[in-house]
């Protein structure tokens, strides 16, 4: 999921955890968002602005994943300062994109982005959503490093990894971790039924999991969410817009959002 300027909406709350199984954890909690929205926010405190919307109807203690500029640009947006401090003030976590190509792209650089994620927000960002994450255990040392980064920048840094699909293992999740939260599942609703989940999934407490589904009618909504339920994830994300029209470039209409909240509660 490759963002250029981009801001996506994470719903999580989950502190560093070794991989345990669902006899280990408790009840699985309600599902919660992972939004992905490629707005930039406005200029005025628009309260029906998608960053306004996606902060406001998100459950408590969501994340909210900005991204500049492929990650934090250069120097301080004032958009997205006052965005951040927006969703941090209304409970929400807020979570700098780096982007990683499959493990290809120099962790220096990606290590910078980090750092200059905290030294241009500051405290108000509390963690990493680390994009295209390869699957592959050959580069656990890569990643466990980034994921070792983010919390030598702040202490508890919440992790959130998208490898687009489930690896053979949970490397991810387990110590030393390269992740808290790991996207197993990112297209359209019409392959979500017959995506099938590696073992170590249903071993995995939902709540370390999340899933990213376009393509998804209105009417299909209490469907997409019986599935995901099914993988199972505790975070996801449903919209009804189109890979070939960028469907993480806008929130849906809050009749669709409210649709989508209710069936995967």
């Amino acid at each position: 999921m490759r963002k250029v300027l981009a801001v996506a909406v994470v719903a999580a709350v989950l502190g560093t955890a070794g991989l345990v199984t669902r006899g280990q954890a408790d009840a699985a909690p309600p599902m919660r968002a992972l939004v992905p929205l490629y707005v930039l926010p406005p200029e005025s405190d628009d309260a029906y602005s998608d960053w306004h919307r996606a902060c406001d109807s998100s459950p408590a203690g969501s994340a909210i994943v900005a991204n500049v500029l492929s990650g934090p640009g250069d120097t301080l947006n004032q958009n997205y300062l006052a965005a951040i401090q927006y969703c941090a003030l209304a409970g929400q976590r807020v979570l700098g994109y780096v982007h990683t190509e499959w493990g290809r792209r120099s962790a220096e650089l990606v290590h910078a982005e980090i750092d200059r994620w905290h030294g241009l927000y500051g405290s108000w960002i509390s963690g990493v959503f680390v994009d295209e994450m390869a699957t592959d255990i050959a580069t656990a040392s890569y990643y466990r490093a980034l994921y070792a980064r983010a919390n030598e920048r702040r202490a508890g840094a919440l992790v959130v990894g998208n490898t687009g699909t489930a690896s053979g293992t949970g490397w991810h999740l387990t110590q030393p971790a390269a992740a808290d939260i790991l996207v197993i599942f990112e297209g359209p609703a019409a392959s979500l039924g017959s995506f099938a989940a590696p073992e170590w999934v249903q071993q995995t407490p939902p709540e370390q999991l999340a899933a990213l589904v376009y393509e998804t009618s209105r009417e299909t909504v209490p469907a997409a969410c019986d599935a995901l339920r099914a993988l199972p994830v505790a975070w996801a994300h449903v919209t009804p817009e189109t890979l070939a029209d960028n469907p993480w470039d806008r929130l849906p209409a809050p009749a669709y959002t409210n649709r989508v909240r209710n069936a995967c509660r």
